[in-house]
């Protein structure tokens, strides 16, 4: 088993996702910066990201709860996952109600919250005690970019906003996909050279 040989905890599948992400992003920059002249309901176009994440959701639920080849430390892994996702979207959404009581705009709040998030991001990747199961570049390739599109964010419109989001979101899952792809290979030779 990868966790029990300290390999990656993902497979290609998880790349795929990452890719769709990606798609979708690009599909939600391309129809804001085209804007009402497209004729194409702005709306719709979270549906694709939203379709992902719901199927990416599903796939996670399934490969830890049915799947026999994960042991019960990856099980855990990610029941704590979902747990502690709950609380941090409670807290969001906490906040963001606060920051509007508060007087602070949708882009000042959306671009603090990125900042935070990239910087917590890259933390956990300098503290990481497991990189063969957890790469650091992962953090890296999610969290750089979070930092600079939090930056960036406040000091735009609406709609610009919306876009640098979309292109972070871009950025973000290209970069981590990539990083992905380059560890499963990496662990791939480096398992045929032990079988050698």
């Amino acid at each position: 088993m990868k966790a029990a040989m300290g390999g990656p905890e993902f497979e290609s599948a998880d790349v795929h996702f990452l890719i769709a992400l990606l798609i979708a992003s690009g599909i939600f920059a391309v129809s804001h910066a085209l804007g009402a002249h497209s004729g194409w309901p702005l709306w719709l176009s979270k549906l694709p990201a939203t379709l992902v994440v719901i199927a990416y959701m599903g796939y996670i639920a399934v490969k830890s709860r049915w799947n026999s080849k994960v042991n019960l430390t990856q099980r855990n892994e990610y029941r704590m996952a979902f747990l502690t996702l709950l609380p941090v979207v409670l807290v969001t959404l906490a906040a963001r109600h606060w920051a509007a009581r508060a007087g602070i705009s949708h882009l000042q709040f959306g671009g603090a919250i990125g900042v935070v998030m990239g910087l917590t991001i890259v933390m956990m990747g300098l503290t990481n005690m497991r990189p063969t199961r957890y790469p650091r570049s992962f953090n890296f390739a999610a969290g750089l970019p979070m930092i600079a599109g939090g930056l960036l964010y406040p000091f735009c419109s609406r709609t610009q906003g919306t876009i640098v989001i979309s292109c972070m979101g871009v950025v973000v899952f290209g970069l981590v996909a990539m990083a992905m792809q380059h560890h499963l290979h990496r662990e791939a030779e480096r398992t045929t050279d032990a079988a050698d």
